[in-house]
This record gives structure tokens, sequence and C-alpha cells, in this order.
């Protein structure tokens, strides 16, 4: 087994989350911080960029994920396939973007409402139903740019697993 190729095998499944609406790829767990807890939720994988190695992904500007990106601006994905036995967490570092637009432009009208619920999101309401929509547009964007990869591949035949360092350009086989 060459270590390059496992190492680009494992960013072609994260890339092709993008296309294919049935990758498990397609909704990675992302974990941030406040400083003193560390939160995960899934979210949707909306671009990704080879180059740069680097996904987007999109929310409300008033969710606790970009309060925790700008006040701590590190995060990490998992990405688990459950056929494949495929994992790999990555420690990134999440930006929000400034101007929005061609993504907005993307999205349809009942995506578009989904950013300007009221109340913003986790905020107390009295019944399931209690909220409205409003004029108000707080769509955000999120480019999220890997630092660093762990790729765990599980198997009956003896599991694999290997680091890739993006700033250094450096990889490695590791233990299981």
């Amino acid at each position: 087994m060459n270590l390059a190729n496992f190492i680009e095998s494992a960013i072609k499944q994260i890339q092709r989350g993008v296309v294919d609406h049935k990758s498990f790829f397609r909704h990675p767990f992302l974990a941030s911080s406040d400083g003193q807890h560390i939160f995960q939720r899934i979210v949707v994988m909306r671009e990704f960029n080879f180059e740069k190695k680097s996904i987007v992904i999109f929310t409300d500007s008033k969710s606790q994920k970009v309060t925790q990106i700008v006040n701590h601006p590190e995060c990490n994905l998992l990405f688990w396939d459950p056929r494949k036995k495929l994992q790999i967490s990555i420690h990134s570092i999440p930006q929000i973007e400034i101007d929005n637009s061609r993504y907005w432009m993307k999205i349809n009208d009942k995506q578009k409402k989904d950013y300007s619920v009221t109340p913003p999101p986790k905020s107390a309401i009295k019944a399931h139903d209690d909220y409205q929509f409003s004029d108000q547009n707080r769509f955000t964007v999120v480019n999220i740019t890997f630092k660093s990869m762990d790729v765990l591949q599980l198997s009956d035949q003896g599991h694999v697993r290997a680091v890739h360092d993006f700033e250094n350009n450096t990889q490695s086989w590791v233990s299981p």
C-alpha cells in the first residue's frame, strides 16, 4: 500500500461528498469550542477546494458556531463512512467569508428563509413552532481550511492509519 495514494484517496472521498448526495462524507461532524466546552454538530459540506484543501459550510450568523469560530478559530471535522469503515479526522482553521453573495445566489428561497428565523437559533421559545421568518438575512459562509488529517481505515485484515500535515506537506504511517 502506497502512503501518498492512501492519503489522496481519503481526500477524494471528502471531495466526492460535495457532489454525491448519498455520500456519508456530505455531512461531517464539526467540533468547535467556546474555550471551556466542546460542541459538536452535523453540517452540510457545500463546496470543496482540492488545491487549498478546504471546505465551505453555510450557517446563521447568530448560531453558536459562528461565535465559537470568531473567538476560538480552530475546529475539527470528523467524516465517517460505516460501509467503508473509513474515518477521517481533520484539524482545521475556520474563517467567516466576508462576501457571501455568490453562494446566496445559488440557494433556493426555502433555504434562504432558514437564515432569517426569529428568534435566532437556540433561543428559548414557548412551543415547537413559536418562531417566524423575518426580512433579516443572517446567511453566513464559513470556509474551513485543513491543517492536518488523520485517516483510519478499519479492516478485518488489519487496520491502517496515516496522518498528513498540510502546513508542512508531510505524511506518515502511524499505528492504528
